[in-house]
């Protein structure tokens, strides 16, 4: 009941609320409620007859929000709130703020993706963006949607400190420079890459890939051999591509004796999903 007297009735149905301190003063005014130009908010609004030179009528329109910090006259700094609700006008919720500040604690409708900051490139990697101001700085790209999501958050909270609208608030994220999360991205997807047993097979993602690089020594290996579901699917490919060529490169299997194919059929039965034949070497 105490936090219903704070309150201050509005035109069209709306309410704002204030604190005991400020109700006082501020119950003696009319206000009106007033959308914004962005964001679907509503504020709460006054309008005060002024004189003006050349207007036989002028007013001013204050915001309640604005009177209640004592900004009335003025138009700078900005004043935020901290839950995003304008007409929550409780001392406690507001604060001042840059106008920087003030557009990182806005949200804005998400698409198809659920996190903001976080773009799909379409090969399974996720890069993660952050703004400042009118510019946009790149953090990495990460091998999830919620990885890149979280760098994006340490950008946000680098750039705007509590301003931010995060996509994990509950964690407690540490702030980092774009440049700080693109060296931590890269090292990770490295990390990534190197975790097979066998030669010339990485992974990325779900997938794993069979790239039997060239090098200066031996041109004649056979590059890029497609993107297997299986580790051992991957590592047999490389031995097949490596008979093909005829290489003298160590192979995965020695044990095996395993058809031979050009990376460009290998990469076709990759994505057919179709096993490499192979037989036990008697």
């Amino acid at each position: 009941m105490e936090y219903l007297n704070r309150s201050i009735p509005l035109t069209q149905g709306y309410v704002a609320w204030v604190d005991n301190d400020d109700l006082e003063r501020l119950r003696w005014f009319k206000w009106y409620a007033q959308p914004s130009s962005v964001g679907n908010r509503i504020y709460a609004f006054r309008a005060e007859r002024r004189p003006h030179p050349t207007k036989e009528r002028y007013y001013k329109h204050i915001s309640m929000h604005r009177d209640i910090l004592g900004l009335a006259e003025s138009s700078y700094p900005f004043v935020d709130h901290w839950d995003w609700d304008g007409l929550n006008n409780l001392r406690s919720n507001l604060r001042i703020a840059t106008r920087d500040q003030n557009a990182a604690n806005c949200r804005r409708k998400l698409g198809a993706n659920p996190f903001r900051g976080v773009q799909d490139d379409g090969n399974g990697i996720w890069t993660a963006d952050a703004c400042c101001g009118s510019q946009e700085y790149h953090c990495g790209q990460w091998s999830s949607a919620k990885a890149a999501a979280i760098a994006r958050d340490a950008a946000v909270k680098y750039f705007h400190g509590d301003f931010g609208v995060l996509n994990f608030p509950e964690l407690d994220t540490e702030p980092k420079s774009p440049q700080q999360l693109k060296a931590e991205a890269a090292l990770l997807r490295k990390i990534e890459r190197c975790t097979s047993r066998y030669r010339w097979v990485v992974r990325r993602n779900e997938y794993w890939h069979s790239n039997v690089s060239r090098t200066q020594r031996d041109p004649l290996l056979p590059g890029y051999c497609g993107s297997w579901k299986s580790e051992v699917d991957a590592a047999i490919c490389v031995d097949s591509a490596l008979n093909y060529v005829g290489s003298s490169a160590p192979r995965n299997f020695p044990d095996l004796i395993v058809t031979p194919h050009s990376p460009e059929e290998l990469k076709r039965m990759a994505n057919r999903g179709e096993k490499i034949k192979c037989e036990q070497r008697l």
